[in-house]
């Protein structure tokens, strides 16, 4: 019975779609299929209007070598390629041919190719061509207007470009397939990231006909990042499983994880003991909701998350939220963190960095000069953010440029992109800020009597002559490394604690500046039994 209802179901459908294909304009140029051909038309428009472009190119080609002047054809695999192509521009040539066909909305994305494209007199061109037909398309004049600021955004930017020098992490980090989400150490050492190459965990592709995400980590030597490993089997299996935000020191991460289905997800943190990552542990329902959580971020205590979602009640798609450690140890309920931050567009990605006042992210909205770019903002003393400001070129591109994080020092950071001259469809690109950065202060907390000892300790340092509170650190558990930031000519208290050790305080104050960091281990003694 329900396999019957199912066929009735299909032929209704069907009939429903002969009649809108004859009933096309003939300025769309749409031929007479025959019954196979409605078929493939069918099966590519049902996957077409559910967002799997992929497998909607595979009926488009086959009608497209028959019918290769059809502009709705062309319209469609114009937008299936700009979609979900590693390479966007693939899809002008079905944009152009739509256009002289006369389909409106192919003007408008034809504007989209020429920015892509950093021909911004075109773009704007076309922005303007879509405008004298707008009644006829689809597009508001509101986006166009916004895409035509856009367009000359970045073309004052990039004429412009920032002292900063960016560049590809090569063939041994990146791979012919996405890789993307790089999150760093606070001391540089170490970089996780998610990616969809062919040796993920079970070898599966995703109903986009993508591998499933794994995640990975590479170590900085002196020779170069090394060859990336799988952060092993407590964390990766057959699901998507993806990395999305790292405790400063290193120690706890963020994933996310799918269902069984492979399509829902949540938020879960694993969590280092000096060997192996622990079972990945999901959040509770602050954090998680029956909506999407996409990325997320510590400050430099562990006690505060920022993360994303699309949650109701948001100011755009996506919105960043806030949430805290209360006393009893639970997470307070999030806070959205307003109009200043969350545009009507979608903001992502946030990373808070070391300092705990600068947070970076990425929006598509704001003053962006192409789809995703990368801001930042800093918490005032009256604890408000500032308004974002674009980055600029030449971290941020005429695409999508996402996933920004910042080591300590503020000397280096870590982005992922889908710019031009890439190794897939995103790439891991380092930045040198070329800033004068943070004063920092690095080395080890090691056992004095064994410092094979793998120590887990908290670093507090506070003003001392006011008592107030600058900064709480942890160090990396299998390292024993640390990293913490202080300001010239101030001096402070640190206090050095760590299960079964005694408590360690000495005062710390540097007056001459270092640009490459102050180095200094700490020993602690294991308190007597």
């Amino acid at each position: 019975m329900i396999k019957q209802l199912s066929n009735i179901k299909g032929f209704s459908l069907l009939v429903i779609l002969i009649v809108a294909i004859s009933s096309m304009s003939y300025s769309q140029n749409t031929p007479k299929l025959k019954l196979k051909e409605k078929m493939y038309w069918r099966e590519a428009t049902d996957a077409y209007f559910s967002n799997d472009f992929s497998r909607a190119m595979l009926y488009f080609k086959d009608l497209h070598e028959k019918y290769p002047k059809w502009s709705t054809l062309n319209f469609y695999m114009g937008k299936s390629l700009y979609s979900y192509s590693k390479h966007k521009l693939d899809a002008k040539p079905y944009f152009e041919t739509a256009a002289k066909q006369n389909y409106k909305d192919a003007l408008y994305y034809l504007g989209k190719m020429y920015h892509l494209e950093k021909n911004f007199d075109k773009a704007l061109l076309n922005y303007k061509l879509y405008l004298e037909h707008q009644e006829e398309g689809s597009v508001s004049v509101e986006e166009v207007e916004r895409q035509q600021d856009i367009s000359a955004r970045a073309s004052n930017m990039i004429n412009l470009p920032r002292d900063i020098i960016i560049k590809n992490l090569g063939p041994v980090v990146n791979s012919e397939f996405a890789d993307y989400v790089p999150l760093i150490t606070n001391d540089e050492s170490m970089l996780f990231f998610t990616s969809r190459r062919e040796n993920s965990t079970g070898g599966k592709l995703d109903p986009y006909l993508k591998y499933f995400e794994d995640v990975y980590v590479t170590y900085n030597k002196p020779e170069g990042w090394t060859t990336p490993t799988s952060i092993g089997s407590s964390i990766n299996d057959e699901r998507h499983n993806a990395c999305v935000g790292l405790s400063p020191e290193g120690n706890i991460l963020i994933l996310f994880q799918t269902d069984k289905s492979g399509l829902d997800g949540d938020l879960y943190w694993s969590e280092f003991d000096g060997y192996d990552w622990s079972e990945p542990v999901k959040y509770d329902d602050h954090i998680n909701s029956k909506n999407n959580e996409f990325s997320a971020a510590f400050t430099s205590d562990d006690q505060t998350i920022y993360f994303s979602s699309d949650r109701p009640g948001g100011f755009g798609g996506r919105d960043i939220y806030r949430v805290t450690t209360l006393p009893n140890g639970n997470w307070s309920a999030p806070l959205n963190m307003g109009p200043t931050i969350n545009s009507s567009y979608n903001d992502d990605s946030p990373f808070i960095h070391e300092d705990g006042k600068t947070l970076y992210f990425s929006s598509e909205g704001h003053n962006t000069m192409g789809g995703y770019d990368i801001f930042k903002s800093y918490l005032s003393e009256e604890n408000k953010w500032s308004t974002p400001e674009n980055l600029g070129s030449p971290i941020n591109t005429v695409d999508d440029d996402i996933y920004f994080s910042i080591s300590a020092s503020g000397k280096t950071a870590f982005l992922s992109s889908e710019r031009s001259g890439g190794y897939g469809d995103q790439d891991i690109y380092e930045v040198t800020m070329n800033s004068e950065g943070y004063p920092t202060l690095k080395g080890k907390i090691l056992d004095i009597s064994d410092p094979s000892n793998k120590i887990k300790a908290t670093i507090t340092l506070e003003d001392f002559e006011t008592d107030k509170l600058y900064g709480v650190y942890r160090n990396n558990i299998g390292s024993g490394n640390y990293i913490l930031l202080f300001n010239y000519e101030r001096k402070y208290r640190l206090t050095i604690e760590a299960d079964g050790y005694e408590r360690l305080e000495t005062e710390l104050q540097f007056n001459k500046p270092n640009p490459e960091g102050y180095l200094k281990n700490f020993y602690l003694k294991q308190v007597s039994k």
